[in-house]
């Protein structure tokens, strides 16, 4: 930005470019042009889109392990991680053992299969991460729908 030296607006600094977040702390400032950014990824689908690279992966399973982390904050996580990241089935596998408790795993294991990049290998990896039966029938209610059509586990 580059403070008006024209019209109703006060220079600042003499006319010397200055930049965020460095303001001046007087004056008036017109903006002549303005860019909005966006650090939304593109995302393209669980076909077209890569899974979460592994050093994230890591990182974020390290996060979760925390003892200290409570479980409300290992759900948000995982939900925040999970809507700007796509899966392995294995790599899902990795975060439904990083959660506590069995309705978290629950939750976590029928969350991440709808971004997983490889749902005809979802059951496997995750079934047996489960604790009990209905746990287990919950998921593969999830499942059932893809299933049908040739995309999830068999």
């Amino acid at each position: 930005f580059r403070a008006e030296e024209s019209g109703d607006f006060a220079p600042l600094d003499h006319g010397q470019a200055w930049t965020f977040p460095e303001v001046p702390e007087t004056g008036t400032v017109r903006i002549s042009y303005a860019v909005r950014l966006s650090a939304k990824r593109l995302d393209r689908g669980i076909y077209f889109s890569p899974p979460i690279e592994p050093a994230k992966l890591a990182r974020l399973v390290d996060t979760l392990s925390i003892e200290s982390v409570s479980d409300f904050e290992r759900w948000s996580l995982l939900k925040l991680a999970a809507s700007a990241n796509y899966f392995t089935a294995s790599q899902a596998k990795e975060l439904v053992d990083a959660m506590n408790y069995r309705k978290g795993k629950l939750d976590a294991a029928i969350l991440l299969f709808s971004r997983t990049v490889d749902p005809g290998s979802y059951g496997a990896a995750i079934m047996d991460r489960l604790g009990t039966d209905s746990d287990r029938a919950a998921l593969a209610e999830v499942m059932a729908p893809h299933a049908r059509h040739g995309v999830g586990a068999r």
